[in-house]
């Protein structure tokens, strides 16, 4: 990955899994929240893709589905998902938890996409480690993941240990 497309790709990652939780939290602006954080996702993905691509970044989120280098898919939902939180930041207007369950397939698709076309990457396995540009220590923060997977605390925290001190 490009330097700064280094870190946007995983943190479309975590904004996306961040929306999942919002999304199911029992506070009252938490639909509106996991809203905006699943378009916030698809633009940092957006984002990624023209950097690694090259291309001058768009001024509004919706201007990178007519970039031709990217062939972007779910335009229309995306134009949904967007009035949604453009009406939840800028007018208050809390969307239903209905919203964000009809926007999650598309805009998952349209990380699917971004993450297979121009990362080679499955977007379901992009974590915040793959956003660290040292060599070692992400190898070492990858393989605490697989460690804390497997239920295995002591030996993630040796390797994060380990992959602190080549950072």
């Amino acid at each position: 990955m490009e330097s700064l497309s280094l870190h946007q790709l995983p943190l479309a990652k975590f904004m996306f899994d961040r929306a999942e939780k919002e999304a199911v939290s029992n506070h009252p602006f938490s639909a509106g929240l996991a809203v905006s954080l699943l378009q916030d996702a698809v633009e940092l993905g957006a984002a990624a893709a023209c950097g690694q691509q090259g291309l001058k970044m768009p001024k509004a989120f919706l201007e990178f589905w007519k970039l031709p280098e990217l062939r972007l898919v779910e335009f229309a939902c995306m134009q949904r998902l967007n009035c949604a939180r453009v009406s939840f930041k800028h007018l208050g207007n809390q969307p239903s938890r209905d919203a964000f369950i009809d926007f999650r397939a598309p805009a998952l698709r349209v990380l699917d996409y971004i993450s297979e076309r121009f990362f080679s990457l499955d977007f379901a396995s992009v974590s915040l480690a793959d956003g660290v540009a040292n060599r070692k220590t992400r190898e070492r923060f990858k393989r605490a993941e697989g460690y804390l997977a497997a239920g295995n605390s002591r030996d993630a925290a040796s390797s994060l240990t380990t992959g602190m001190s080549h950072w």
